[in-house]
């Protein structure tokens, strides 16, 4: 009673930490050698997290407390590992407090101390441990000594290790050892703690002193004792060369004795993207929004499907203050295709439901940042296994011309993965791409997103035959990016006259631009030399299109005139539209020299060959036609106004097939795949449809994450599409489709 009552006044009496975020509240509290130690509990969080505030005495010398801040910063850039207590971030670097995750578990020396562990349990927990002590050497990084006490082992038999840094007075040592030294001699004496009953011995021996096995283990000691003589007594030519190799000899010293690998021995599961949004998480909750937002764009860019990184990124839009209710809403619906996180979701979606309605900004109730958990379970070894189980079948079935199985068996397997980048998956895709016919897209990827500059990409293109993209940058230059392994740039200049269109040609050989003071200007496609610069209009050139075979070129201008150029020859025809209003968009139909044009008074006309004659007049929209696409076959058109409406019209007739209801704020371009089946359309809220034109509906709503879609465009193959954005970034998104085999 005595006892418990002097912890319980200790308990009162412990001081609570100074610079604790508001939305915190502390649990429990404990008094550590190093630090006291608070569990923390976090409003709308459901796991809690460790507050480690170091001793007064650490903190006397600045220049300890110094480098103790830069040694967490380290520990930060671990990120999140399995086998490593996760260090979130510095809670305050005035008293050098911290963020750890929160282990629910019981030190190795509790652990080995209750007994009942088989020589199986020990060395995978021995395994786990490596993992994680390989991981910290990976990052060239010495942390403090392994001890049976700096070790916790979870009720799931998951073994971590803590505290890689502890803070240290002036007076405190490191080890003399070499940097590969001291982690295999400490994980050795680590070893013989859990295998033997006598004392490890300190510091490396030539001859090492007998170790006493506990009487379950002496059966194998012929096996044990020569790996830990190579830890800590190792000849001049028998010393392990590091962790990994430690690893490796590690598991071979399993199936000396077992027979079989050890199933912790390998895992390809990376945490990369968790330990970024966990990073801007606890960024987010000590104030500092911009280094969190650059980070959670790091957790993103590592693997864009992240459930709680895309719920974080639409929380900091919300809390920003610059996104109407419906946009945010438009994010959650994106964000639900497969997300593990729904019921936040849900509960996000209701919120600023419930916020509109009352005409209140999202951002005054806005829910809290989440945090990935580290994995409390081995569940992500098995899965392991399970994934180069999966791979061997795609290949058995597309070795033996099963593709409709192989098909089947990969889109399963990828979408565990929430169709992420995996090389193995997408290079068997391709192949079997070239084997069938594309039928609904199953999936969409955002194969990759180029930085802007900050202006407007308002025209795109991709250069056919090349792994570059054209845009115009600015008001009087393109620029040509290089979308590949390399990040080439390099500028066209139309002279100082601001360019109001751009256009490549099918076989890539021309770019060409049109400028506001009525002028057309060609570049050669891959070199970027000039080879013609012309004034054919008295006016803006307001678009221009190439035939798809390549030896045509026509652009319309605010002087109503049509002009046709023949690019072999040179030569040109005007021809006269005055009596057709103001025409602003202009495209040919793939099939011939046929063409659709848009006006500004809504109307949409057919013209026979290079405009010999209008062949169908159509009231499309109310305003102007604000964007046209042409199918890949030619036998019908996409049109749209400045109400949003989308309308879709058959080139022969000038029929009206299909209609959909405006669903961006403001709808800036469209866009129909070579598919000839699925419409991409875009706008100002930031977001792409991806329509499905057999079932009239939109099976994919892509958050651009940005401030607005300004352009679309073909991608270098039929199943990519590039994307243009307001702030000048370019999004280029990959298709996966179901096929039909033969």
């Amino acid at each position: 009673m005595e006892n418990a009552h002097s912890d319980k006044n200790r308990q009162l009496a412990m001081p609570q930490p100074a610079n604790l975020p508001a939305p915190f509240s502390v649990d429990q509290s404990q008094f550590g050698k190093h630090y006291v130690e608070y569990v923390l509990s976090r409003r709308g969080w459901q796991d809690k997290v460790v507050l480690k505030a170091p001793h007064a005495r650490f903190q006397q010398s600045p220049l300890a407390k110094d480098r103790f801040c830069g040694d967490v910063a380290l520990w930060i850039d671990l990120g999140l590992h399995p086998h490593v207590e996760s260090c979130y971030g510095l809670a305050s670097a005035q008293d050098a407090s911290y963020f750890v995750e929160h282990i629910e578990g019981i030190s190795l020396k509790s652990w080995i101390e209750k007994g009942r562990c088989s020589l199986r349990s020990i060395l995978s927990v021995a395994i786990q441990i490596c993992h994680g002590l390989d991981h910290i050497h990976k990052k060239k990084i010495s942390p403090v000594a392994l001890s049976p006490e700096s070790v916790s082992v979870t009720a799931s038999s998951v073994a971590k290790i803590k505290d890689v840094f502890l803070p240290e007075t002036g007076a405190d040592k490191k080890n003399g050892h070499s940097f590969i030294q001291k982690g295999v001699f400490d994980f050795g004496s680590l070893l013989w703690f859990m295998l033997c009953d006598n004392k490890a011995p300190e510091g490396l021996f030539e001859d090492l002193p007998p170790p006493v096995f506990r009487k379950e283990y002496e059966p194998y000691c012929q096996f044990l004792f020569p790996f830990l003589k190579q830890c800590l007594a190792p000849g001049e030519n028998h010393f392990f060369r590091g962790t990994g190799h430690l690893l490796s000899a590690l598991n071979r010293l399993y199936v000396k004795i077992f027979g079989v690998d050890c199933p912790y021995s390998k895992y390809d599961a990376v945490f990369f993207a968790e330990g970024y949004n966990n990073e801007a998480v606890f960024l987010f909750e000590t104030g500092c929004y911009k280094e969190g937002f650059l980070k959670l764009q790091q957790a993103l860019s590592a693997q864009d499907r992240l459930s709680e990184a895309v719920y974080n990124h639409i929380v900091y839009r919300m809390r920003s203050g610059l996104y109407p209710p419906q946009q945010i809403v438009s994010m959650v619906e994106s964000a639900k295709f497969d997300s593990s996180i729904p019921e936040y979701l849900h509960l996000l979606l209701t919120l600023v439901r419930k916020l509109s309605r009352k005409g209140t900004s999202p951002r005054s109730a806005a829910p809290p940042f989440l945090f990935c958990p580290p994995p409390q379970t081995l569940f992500f070894y098995r899965r392991s296994r399970e994934t180069k189980s999966e791979y061997k079948v795609c290949q058995k079935h597309f070795a033996t011309l099963g593709y409709e199985a192989c098909l089947q068996s990969l889109i399963l397997a990828w979408k565990k993965k929430k169709f992420g980048k995996d090389s193995f998956l997408a290079g068997l895709y391709e192949q079997l791409l070239t084997k069938g016919g594309k039928n609904e897209i199953v999936a969409v990827q955002r194969y990759c997103t180029i930085k802007g500059q900050g202006q407007p990409v308002t025209d795109l293109a991709y250069l056919p035959g090349t792994k570059k993209i054209v845009h115009v940058e600015g008001m009087d230059h393109l620029l040509v990016r290089n979308y590949g392994h390399g990040t080439k740039k390099s500028t066209l200049s139309s002279g100082g006259e601001s360019i109001t269109s751009l256009n490549v040609s099918p076989d890539g050989r021309l770019v060409a631009v049109g400028t506001k003071v009525g002028s057309v200007i060609f570049w050669q496609g891959k070199t970027g030399k000039p080879l013609l610069k012309k004034k054919v209009h008295s006016g803006s050139v307001l678009s221009m299109d190439f035939s798809f075979d390549s030896r045509f070129f026509a652009s319309i201008g605010e002087d109503s005139l049509m002009v046709f150029r023949t690019l072999a020859t040179g030569r040109e025809k005007v021809v006269n539209l005055k009596d057709c209003g103001q025409l602003a968009v202009l495209l040919f139909i793939p099939d011939g020299l046929d063409l659709v044009t848009g006006s500004a008074d809504g109307d949409i006309r057919i013209w026979a060959s290079r405009a010999k004659k209008c062949l169908h007049t159509v009231k499309a929209h109310s305003g102007p036609i604000t964007a046209l696409t042409v199918s890949p076959k030619g036998d019908f058109f996409v049109s749209s106004g400045a109400g949003g409406d989308i309308k879709i019209w058959d080139r022969h007739s000038g029929e009206l097939l299909q209609q959909f209801s405006g669903l961006h704020d403001t709808l800036t371009d469209l866009l129909l795949l070579d598919d000839n089946r699925h419409l991409v359309s875009c706008g100002e809220d930031g977001m792409i449809r991806l329509w499905d034109l057999v079932t009239g509906e939109v099976v994919f709503l892509l958050d651009g994450r940005g401030n607005g879609i300004r352009s679309l465009s073909k991608g270098a193959h039929p199943h990519f599409f590039f994307a243009g954005q307001q702030n000048g970034g370019l999004l280029i998104w990959k298709l996966i489709y179901n096929l039909t085999f033969n």
